[in-house]
């Protein structure tokens, strides 16, 4: 399963790893791709592979493909995920302190969208929305989007204390 190092997709190769998969993991930082490997490998991967470069530049994108088939890594199928809020750095609360919200609805971990994310690809999913609650807003606001306009503006123009659900 070849992954991109972030703190999500961290979680992700460990899920897969779990499920005995072998890894090829990408990040520019060889200390990264050492820790990911080592807990990887703790967690069950027979295998896995490092590539050190930067996935934002074009050209080394071609040079991770053509390693990865170099070292017989089939591509794994992904579904395509429509991340709704998953919890992060950025998503605790003393990170969100300075927005007015009156309050937030509940972070998924990111364990279980790694975990979310494994089982969808197992089944063989195209698509995967997580948390599943995610689908109902995204619902709403196809075919209301007033209402979610109006809720925006209430909760986070209007807000002074943060109460998470």
């Amino acid at each position: 399963m070849p992954c991109m190092w972030q703190k999500k997709i961290k979680g992700l190769a460990y899920e897969y790893a779990r499920r005995g998969a072998r890894l090829a993991q990408v990040a520019r930082r060889e200390d990264r791709l050492r820790v990911v490997a080592y807990k990887a490998r703790e967690l069950g991967s027979p295998e896995v592979f490092d590539i050190r470069a930067d996935a934002a530049k074009v050209e080394e994108c071609k040079r991770i493909v053509d390693e990865i088939n170099r070292n017989d890594f089939r591509q794994a199928r992904q579904p395509y995920v429509l991340p709704g809020l998953i919890e992060s750095e950025i998503t605790v609360p003393d990170s969100l302190s300075e927005f007015q919200a009156k309050f937030l609805p509940p972070f998924e971990s990111t364990k279980q969208c790694a975990e979310a994310i494994v089982q969808s690809a197992c089944r063989g999913d195209m698509y995967l929305t997580e948390p599943s609650w995610w689908n109902a807003l995204s619902m709403l606001k196809l075919l209301r989007p007033e209402l979610v306009e109006w809720f925006y503006r209430w909760n986070f123009m209007n807000g002074t204390k943060i109460k998470q659900l």
